[in-house]
């Protein structure tokens, strides 16, 4: 069986797709612990596969030291990307962020950034790209 968190969009149209049509071969968990239990039941052999994403599940492997334990099987068909938003109703909406951005490309440029993700086990170049609009 294939473990899922119940109501999240895997940003890959197959698992998506696998997720709605093959109910019967899924284990689905909703809950604030649904990352910590399901890595323990992959653990127990209680489910063959857990779909998530690739840097919460590094952080989340090593956290509770499973970076030996499992291998990833394959990686989605496209990235999903996360976004950082303000409010409209903000009057310092576009000056906060602007300095994230401007923070942001610091780390990156400065290598700060990596030291920072390899504190949660990413090893991995993440894309920092622009925000929306820019």
């Amino acid at each position: 069986a294939m473990l899922v968190v119940k109501g999240f969009d895997y940003a890959d149209n197959n698992v998506n797709y696998y997720v709605t049509d093959k109910q019967s071969n899924l284990v689905s968990l909703n809950s604030t612990t649904a990352i910590e239990r399901g890595l323990k039941l992959l653990s127990l052999g209680r489910v063959g596969t857990y779909a998530e994403g690739e840097v919460t599940a590094s952080y989340f492997i090593n956290k509770y030291g499973y970076n030996k334990t499992f291998v990833v099987a394959g990686f989605s068909e496209r990235a999903f990307e996360n976004y950082t938003g303000f409010s409209p109703h903000s009057a310092n909406a576009a000056k906060y962020a602007q300095l994230l951005s401007q923070k942001i490309a610091h780390l990156q440029q400065s290598g700060e950034i990596k030291i920072m993700l390899l504190k949660y086990g990413i090893t991995t170049d993440l894309a920092l790209s622009s925000p929306i609009g820019k």
